[in-house]
Parts: C-alpha cells; sequence; structure tokens
C-alpha cells in the first residue's frame, strides 16, 4: 500500500518560491504560475518528507576537508542519486559532531527529489527521520494512540529514501533497538535506500549494538566525514553584531 499523506499537504501557490527559479527558462513568462508540475511536485515532496522547512533549499557543501575517497564516493552518488535509491543501495555517514553528516544526507534526498519532480505523481518518496525523536515517540504511541505516528510507520515503508539522522546518538535499550532494527531490515529486505548519519564510526557501532551494526554497516557504503564542528553561531547577540559590522554600526567602547 502506498501511503499519500495527502491530509498533510497544502497545496502552495506562490511561485516567489519556487527552488529552479534561478535556472528554469520559464522564470518570469506567462507560463511560470503555480501550475508547475515541476513546482507542485517538490513542494509536495518536501512537505510530506518530515524535513524541517530550513532544510529544503538547496545548500552548497564544503569539500575540502573530506578525505580524497570520502569525496569521490559522495560526489558520486550525488550525481547518481536516482540510480542509487531505484536499486536500493545504503550509505553510512558518520563522523564527529557538527561536521556536516544530515547536511550531505539532507542534500542527496534533495537532489533526488529534484531529479524526480516532474514524473513523480503525488507520492511521498522520500522521509527524514530524527531517531530519538522516532524512538521517544514509538514509546509514547504505547499509550497516546495517534494516527499520525501509524501514518509515519506506513510512509517508512513504502518510500524510496529514508533518513535514519543520528543513529545510536545514546545507548539503546533492547526495545529500542529491536524496534529500530525491525523497521530497518523491512526496508533493506524490500531493497529501499537508506542513509544513515551517526557519530560513531561502524567499528564503535559494533561495540555498542553488534546486532544493528551487523544490519546497517555490512551492505552500505561506509563514508567518514571528518573534521571540526561547523554549526554557525545562531544567536541574537551575533546576528546583531553581524548586522552592526555590515552597516558599519559597530562601536568599541
Amino acid at each position: 500500500m502506498i501511503c499519500l499523506r495527502d491530509d498533510n499537504y497544502d497545496r502552495k501557490t506562490d511561485v516567489s518560491k519556487c527552488w529552479y527559479r534561478s535556472m528554469c527558462k520559464l522564470c518570469g513568462t506567462p507560463e511560470c504560475d503555480y501550475t508547475c508540475k515541476k513546482f507542485t511536485q517538490t513542494d509536495y515532496l518536501f512537505q510530506l518528507s518530515n524535513l524541517p522547512a530550513s532544510c529544503w533549499k538547496s545548500q552548497q557543501l564544503d569539500m575540502s576537508f573530506l578525505a580524497p575517497e570520502s569525496s569521490d564516493t559522495l560526489n558520486m552518488i550525488l550525481n547518481d542519486i536516482e540510480f542509487f535509491v531505484k536499486k536500493g543501495f545504503n550509505l553510512y555517514l558518520y563522523g564527529p559532531t557538527g561536521c556536516g553528516k544530515s547536511s550531505w544526507a539532507i542534500k542527496l534526498m534533495n537532489n533526488y527529489f529534484a531529479t524526480i519532480a516532474e514524473h513523480n505523481d503525488f507520492q511521498t518518496r522520500g522521509l527524514y527521520i530524527s531517531v530519538a525523536s522516532f524512538l521517544r515517540d514509538s514509546k509514547l504511541n504505547m499509550t497516546y494512540k495517534n494516527e499520525d505516528f501509524y501514518d509515519l510507520l506506513r510512509t517508512i515503508q513504502t518510500c524510496d529514501i529514508v533518513i535514519w539522522d543520528d543513529i545510536a546518538q545514546t545507548e539503546a535499550t533492547t526495545y529500542e533497538s529491536q524496534w529500530l532494527y525491525s523497521y530497518i531490515n523491512e526496508r533493506i529486505l524490500a531493497r529501499k535506500c537508506n542513509i544513515y548519519t551517526s557519530n560513531l564510526s561502524p567499528d564503535k557501532l559494533e561495540k555498542q549494538d553488534k546486532r544493528l551494526h551487523s544490519r546497517i554497516c555490512i551492505g552500505s557504503d561506509c563514508v567518514c566525514i571528518d573534521g571540526f564542528d561547523r554549526r554557525t553561531d545562531n544567536t541574537y547577540t551575533a546576528y546583531i553584531n553581524s548586522e552592526d559590522e555590515a552597516n558599519g554600526t559597530a562601536t568599541d567602547y
């Protein structure tokens, strides 16, 4: 069964926020309106993907700090993302906190959406799953039944690609490990594509959870994304200081 999740979709009509304005030859012409299939379908894919809206835009990622083999693998997958997803291949991205693992996973899924948008027919193709939130919600659902959560579970089973973000963030209980394993295992057996991110190298994941390691890392391209924490300072004071510097109004006291 294909879960469309239509109840959670609101059709957008503001084409000024189209992802393809800078590259589309129809932009600015009378044909550029909300009936454009690529605009409509891309918006549909993003709305039902669980991705935060701030991650819907494509972003340029710095590859200069990556080892050559990591850079080559990511570029190959990025340039052949539809084949990678359709064949049910899997990718395990690991490295220290803040080095860009989640950003890379999201960029790959965004590229897949851009590739298939024009021939998508209102189907939910990809999902972003924060593993910690997923495990929390699975426990809450035992007491407080939630149809939206069941809808999410059905979509996990059927969609083309799932990002499992922050695998093994903390050491899982037996229940959590079994719950997560069952959904990942089901997707792998169905030849569905998965992208995992984790702070743990494959060796460390094996020490923490051998069963999960066996299912995730064996049969996945394992790519190390190393480097320093690249998260930006998004505080109020940092924003004010940057605005003052840009306007030339910064004052020394």
